[in-house]
């Protein structure tokens, strides 16, 4: 079964939270210690308990071998501690690191504190993983298609129950929030993303392109244009995807495909392209 939530951002966004998160995608500076803890740990433990089988065979611990975790928020690699890994392997695994910060004291005496986090997981690492990279090397032949919802997210329903009754086996998934369509590069391998539908603009989108004087790769490199969320699945699961996204009253559609090649995605109804270095997100 695909785990929905391999960023802290998804979870955020698909258990109703996303007001936590700035335009970037990451918590936002005033956030409370509690929330970030008791979310994150929410996450973690989620996240790890989906994937334990494939970190117990990746890494070569017992078939019973029972994880626990703590978060390491002051450290700024952001890496949280998990028992049976190295910092090393950990680090292969979770990266994408986010910080944010509050302030705390009398108004003589304001202590500013900062939190740090890792913000992704990179499945990919995995031997057995119960996901798969957004595509396999070998040509856009072996390509994965990309189904984009015109939501802020795909709620919790449709992704752990809609897709795997209908035999969807989702390979990736991206918000396409505060770096505008690069967000689909996001992956940590080497893809070339080729987008050859988009939807329509937004009048609020097309208001403010047109007040900000930004052109068409400015407004795509920033905002999400009417998309916002991107779906990878197999060419063959696009149709059944879409179906089960507009079951669950939301606007999808194939955009395109994940091929073989390097880093950089291809918008080409607008004659667009982005470099895999212009998403600069935090390492």
């Amino acid at each position: 079964m695909a785990y929905a939530y391999n960023t802290f951002e998804a979870w955020l966004q698909g258990h109703g939270l996303g007001s936590s998160l700035d335009g970037t995608g990451e918590l936002k500076d005033g956030t409370s210690q509690a929330f970030f803890s008791s979310q994150y740990a929410a996450w973690l433990n989620d996240l790890i308990n989906h994937y334990a089988d494939a970190i117990r065979t990746t890494y070569g611990l017992a078939p019973d071998y029972q994880f626990t975790f703590a978060l390491s928020q002051n450290d700024p690699t952001g890496l949280p501690a998990i028992s049976g890994l190295t910092a090393a392997q950990v680090d292969q695994l979770f990266g994408d690191t986010s910080d944010f910060s509050w302030t705390s004291g009398s108004k003589v005496s304001l202590v500013t504190h900062t939190r740090y986090y890792s913000n992704s997981f990179d499945f990919s690492q995995l031997n057995h993983a119960p996901t798969a990279d957004p595509a396999e090397a070998g040509g856009a032949e072996d390509a994965a298609s990309i189904a984009i919802t015109l939501t802020g997210f795909i709620p919790d329903s449709m992704m752990k129950v809609g897709m795997v009754k209908a035999g969807v086996r989702p390979h990736y998934a991206a918000n396409i929030t505060g770096h505008g369509w690069r967000k689909l590069m996001r992956h940590r391998s080497d893809f070339t993303y080729r987008i050859r539908a988009v939807p329509d603009v937004p009048p609020v989108l097309k208001f403010i392109q047109a007040e900000g004087r930004l052109s068409d790769r400015d407004a795509y490199g920033t905002f999400n244009m009417g998309a916002g969320f991107a779906l990878f699945v197999a060419a063959e699961d696009a149709p059944q995807a879409i179906a089960v996204a507009n079951k669950a009253g939301l606007d999808a559609w194939i955009a395109g495909t994940v091929e073989a090649g390097p880093k950089r995605l291809l918008i080409e109804p607008l004659g667009l392209e982005y470099d895999g270095s212009e998403l600069g997100l935090r390492a």
